[in-house]
């Protein structure tokens, strides 16, 4: 985990906002103070806000559980994202004039925590009790 102070959003990235959406970052090239991302993971809470269909499996990020959209990158499902965040989460939205079209980008100032996965890795490869392999 990173602090989002002096970092720079790659490709890859991931961050979790202080609604406690988890998203990746898409691309090298940002806005001032936002980053273009995808919607990963939504918090139960809003769930509901979602008209997608989501995988039966969830997840458990401390203490909260998460649903994933059963196709995350269909153009559909991209809409229903648009249109929820428009409705619910207008901040996360932004018109990008090189696409000519809104298109989801978190504020930096909503971003909590950050993983860059080589870091991740690093943290993963220091420790002293480590999973066991198959």
């Amino acid at each position: 985990m990173k602090e989002k102070t002096g970092w720079t959003p790659l490709d890859g990235d991931t961050f979790v906002t202080k609604e406690g959406f988890i998203f990746n970052v898409f691309g090298y090239d940002h806005p001032a103070n936002r980053v273009f991302a995808f919607l990963k993971y939504i918090p139960s809470r809003f769930a509901e806000l979602f008209q997608v269909e989501f995988l039966e499996r969830t997840w458990q990020f401390e203490g909260t559980r998460f649903f994933r959209a059963e196709k995350l990158y269909t153009a559909k499902n991209y809409q229903t994202f648009l249109d929820t965040f428009r409705k619910h989460f207008p901040e996360y939205l932004y018109y990008c004039r090189f696409r000519d079209k809104e298109v989801i980008s978190a504020p930096l100032d909503s971003i909590q925590r950050v993983f860059v996965p080589k870091e991740c890795l690093a943290n993963i490869r220091n420790l002293k009790e480590r999973d066991s392999f198959y």
